[in-house]
C-alpha cells in the first residue's frame, strides 16, 4: 500500500487555492474588492437587504475546463500548465466580473435605482442624479463613502480630459454640495433610529 501524505496534499491544496485567488483578483479588480465569504455546504444563500427584506439565491456554478496533453516532457509539461493556468484565471476572472455586472444590473433595475442616459453623453450630473437615489453613508469625520464608479476604458479616454472642467464648475460645485448635504441628514435620521432601535 503507498503512503498517502496527507497534511502535505492538503497544504499544497491551499496553496494552490490562494494563488489561483490571487491570479483570478488580479483579472477581476473590481469583483476582488468584495469581501468573500467560503460556504462548506448547501446550494443556497440568504442575505438581507437595507431594507430589512431577507431574499434566498442559489449559487452560480461557474468552471473553466483545461486541457494538457499527456505525453509532454516534463519541461514542456511545466511551461503547458502554467499557461492553461493563466488562461483559466484570465478567463474566470471575465466570468466573474461579468457575473458581478449583470447581478448589479437585474438589482438597479428591480429597485428603481438604474438611470438611463438615452444615449446622451456622459455628464458629471448624471453622477448626481444616480448619488440623489441611494443610501449614502459617512465616516466618523463626516466624509460621504461614496460608491465606486465603473467606467469602460473607452468611455473613460473621452471624459478623462474633461475633469477638470467639471471640477472646476461652480454650477457642479454647488449641486454636490447640496446633494450631500440633503445625503447626509438622511443618514443622520437613519443613525438616530439604529440608535433608538438597537
Amino acid at each position: 500500500m503507498l503512503p498517502d501524505f496527507f497534511s502535505l496534499k492538503r497544504e499544497l491544496s491551499k496553496r494552490f487555492r490562494r494563488q489561483l485567488r490571487s491570479e483570478i483578483d488580479a483579472h477581476a479588480p473590481v469583483w476582488s474588492q468584495i469581501r468573500a465569504y467560503v460556504m462548506v455546504e448547501g446550494d443556497t444563500f440568504s442575505f438581507q437587504t437595507v431594507d430589512g427584506d431577507v431574499q434566498k439565491q442559489k449559487f452560480k456554478m461557474m468552471t473553466h475546463r483545461i486541457e494538457v496533453p499527456a505525453d509532454l516532457p516534463p519541461e514542456q509539461m511545466q511551461l503547458k500548465v502554467q499557461e492553461k493556468f493563466r488562461e483559466m484565471t484570465e478567463a474566470m476572472g471575465r466570468k466573474f466580473e461579468t457575473s458581478l455586472f449583470e447581478s448589479i444590473r437585474e438589482v438597479t433595475d428591480r429597485t428603481g435605482l438604474a438611470l438611463d442616459a438615452r444615449g446622451k453623453p456622459f455628464h458629471p450630473s448624471m453622477l448626481w442624479d444616480m448619488v440623489e437615489k441611494m443610501p449614502i453613508d459617512f465616516d466618523k469625520e463626516g466624509n460621504p463613502m461614496l460608491p465606486c464608479m465603473v467606467v469602460h476604458p473607452d468611455m473613460f479616454k473621452a471624459i478623462e480630459p474633461k475633469i477638470p472642467e467639471w471640477e472646476s464648475d461652480p454650477e457642479l460645485r454647488r449641486r454636490r454640495s447640496e446633494v450631500l448635504a440633503r445625503k447626509k441628514e438622511e443618514w443622520l435620521d437613519r443613525e438616530a433610529r439604529r440608535k433608538l432601535v438597537g
